[in-house]
């Protein structure tokens, strides 16, 4: 997973498994229910695999997300090598991030 762009409040990121259009409706449900208002827009581009993420940046703790780095490493490793072959544990993967937000 790659972070093309990164402001405070907006963040576009890009990896094969945004191709997958029920694992992005998946990451979707899991921003929007984990951020609530927060979320000001979520954009979806099946074409190259990217989302687009505006969001309040007062409302989501950035320095908290960064307390569960090794968490997203291992999410990226496994979007980067995304097939079907490992759907479920990305699957898998999306569950925990949800509960983890939740913690936030």
């Amino acid at each position: 997973m790659i972070i093309t762009s990164f402001i405070p409040g907006r963040v576009r990121l890009r990896a094969k498994i945004f191709t997958d259009a029920e694992l992005n409706a998946r990451a979707e449900s899991i921003f929007k229910n984990s951020f609530g208002n927060a979320i000001k827009n979520y954009e979806y581009n099946p074409l190259n695999g990217s989302i687009l993420i505006e969001y309040d940046s007062t409302k989501i703790p950035l320095e908290n997300l960064m307390l569960r780095q090794d968490f997203f490493k291992k999410l990226n490793y496994q979007a980067e090598h995304f097939s079907a072959k490992n759907r479920d544990v990305i699957v898998t993967m999306l569950d925990e991030l949800e509960k983890l937000l939740k913690e936030l």
